[in-house]
């Protein structure tokens, strides 16, 4: 009986065995030949993902140092250091954006800067709004000259005290609320 075994094994630059190939034929001499193949592989050690080829390996992760391939190693999104694996990055999943640990409180500073900026402003908004409703009020006064103009200065007054004592409510109950913003 002769038998010929032949196998291929894909290793990464330490030496760890990627994945193996192994054909194997056997000739029992009466006319039957036998062929097997069998494939073993290896898994990233990041994230699991079964490894065929070295070129599918990123790196080793700057934190946990166990080895990445191309789906789940990141890199910063800020300084651009990394490779970074998928259970050590940090960020905001939903942009794709990871960033490391040293730029990540940075990032949040200026997005609770931001967050400010944009309270401030909605808050200018409103004000402006209620001062433009008194000087609508205003102009009003200043155009009453008669007995049918001061009945509707005063329904029209009515109505715009209401609008300006809505808006001071709304002002009031607004703030204090404030919404995250991702970069």
């Amino acid at each position: 009986m002769a038998r010929i075994i032949r196998t291929t094994i894909n290793a990464d630059f330490d030496g760890n065995i990627l994945s193996a190939n192994q054909e194997q034929l056997k000739d029992d001499e009466a006319g039957t030949i036998e062929e097997t193949y069998l494939t073993a592989l290896s898994r990233c050690q990041a994230c699991g993902k079964p490894l065929v080829k070295v070129e599918e390996i990123r790196g080793r992760c700057i934190y946990c140092k166990r080895y990445c391939c191309y789906i789940c190693a990141g890199i910063c999104s800020i300084c651009g250091c990394g490779p970074i694996c998928g259970s050590c990055r940090d960020g905001f999943p939903e942009k794709g954006l990871s960033v490391c640990s040293n730029c990540l409180p940075a990032l949040k500073e200026r997005l609770v800067h931001q967050d400010q900026l944009l309270e401030e402003k909605a808050a200018f908004e409103r004000t402006i709004a209620v001062y433009n409703a008194q000087i609508k009020l205003v102009q009003l006064f200043q155009q009453n000259k008669g007995p049918i103009s001061n009945v509707l200065a005063r329904i029209t007054h009515s109505r715009v005290t209401r609008k300006i004592a809505r808006l001071e409510r709304k002002l009031k109950q607004e703030t204090g609320r404030g919404k995250r913003l991702f970069p």
